[in-house]
């Protein structure tokens, strides 16, 4: 039975629906940036755990074992891929004592994924265990497992992706589970935006979608004209769908930050054999990379060719001294979204052909 199968047979017992509030703009204070709409080969979309709290009415960590669980299923490159991941204890990290209040807050889900278009699926929710010291030590080691998914290269961890889907299927079935509370929903270029989810554990008429706002602090309530008021007892998660055209991790993307570095110490000991075949490799991992948004391409190009030509001193200074000079950050940082958009569309064998003559 294939993980998205699994939890709609797990939660198909369910008689009533839970509450579901996409909270809009006008009532989020949480000072992210929200209701930004993505556009294909423009965007990336990262999906966040922003809260989770539970309540105690249950003997959570002593007798009940709390899951939260996601599984985003969207198009990548040229294949449909689905990213599980669970986090359990080992990400929580609280007592007893302590319930009552959110106990994990900003965990992402995914990491930065490129918006090619087409739809994008979610599935989440909170399912309670009954706990054991299998169902524990077995839950930690998924979670561990999932958490390597938050890698920029995610193109090399189909392996991983593969194993936590099937932990995570294993991990519900290994004993007594409850949902508490779930979500299925779909989005594509007319409703993915960025913003906060509200995800209850009460059944959508107990639930008013007008007061449930989100603050600095989390997940709030407050009539039209009233203060902030803490939400009624429930357990509840709120996710952050996040719609970016700007990548904070270029460093790490290390099938082209690593040939692109070595160009510049090859070029600095006057080797230009070797600095062109390390550019060559750069603009070949550029173009096939799954990673990145067209326009990204588009941008890290136009930066390397003004590099090239006019590379800033720290750039120079570390070539010479035989290190990493972050040329793939400086290049990415140096060419703004709206100058990416007015560059001209170009070919690998033009990129490539006007790139060599500038070592």
């Amino acid at each position: 039975m294939k993980l998205r199968e699994f939890f709609t047979d797990l939660i198909s017992r369910e008689a009533h629906r839970r509450a579901y509030v996409k909270i809009p703009p006008a009532r989020d204070s949480s000072g992210y940036p929200v209701g930004l709409k993505a556009v294909a080969g423009q965007h990336y979309i990262r999906v966040w755990l922003s809260e989770i709290f539970l309540k105690e009415d249950r003997k959570w960590f002593s007798e009940w074992y709390p899951l939260a669980y996601s599984l985003v299923g969207l198009r990548f490159g040229d294949q449909k891929v689905n990213i599980a991941n669970v986090s359990g204890r080992n990400k929580f990290e609280i007592d007893q004592p302590s319930l009552g209040r959110s106990v994990l807050k900003n965990f992402a889900l995914t990491p930065l994924l490129p918006f090619n278009g087409g739809t994008i699926t979610l599935d989440c929710g909170l399912v309670s265990l009954k706990a054991n010291d299998i169902i524990e030590t077995f839950a930690g080691v998924v979670s561990d497992l999932a958490s390597h998914l938050n890698a920029p290269q995610i193109s090399q961890l189909t392996s991983v992706a593969t194993s936590v889907a099937s932990g995570v299927q294993d991990l519900l079935g290994a004993g007594d589970a409850e949902t508490v509370l779930y979500l299925h929903d779909a989005f594509d270029a007319s409703t993915l935006t960025s913003g906060h989810i509200f995800l209850s554990s009460l059944r959508q008429d107990e639930v008013e979608p007008s007061e449930v706002w989100m603050s600095r602090d989390g997940a709030v309530r407050k009539e039209e004209r009233g203060p902030y008021k803490a939400l009624r007892p429930q357990d509840y998660i709120v996710l952050r769908l996040e719609v970016t055209s700007e990548r904070d991790d270029w460093r790490s993307i290390s099938s082209i930050a690593k040939p692109l570095d070595m160009t510049l110490i090859y070029r600095a000991q006057g080797d230009a054999a070797k600095a062109r075949s390390n550019l060559e490799q750069a603009i070949v991992a550029i173009f096939s990379s799954p990673e990145l948004t067209d326009l990204d391409k588009k941008r890290i190009v136009e930066g390397i060719r003004k590099q090239l030509q006019n590379p800033l001193p720290g750039l120079i200074a570390a070539a010479e001294e035989n290190r990493s000079a972050d040329f793939l950050e400086i290049a990415a940082k140096s060419v703004s979204s709206s100058e990416a958009k007015a560059v001209a569309e170009a070919t690998f064998s033009d990129v490539s052909n006007e790139m060599m003559r500038l070592i």
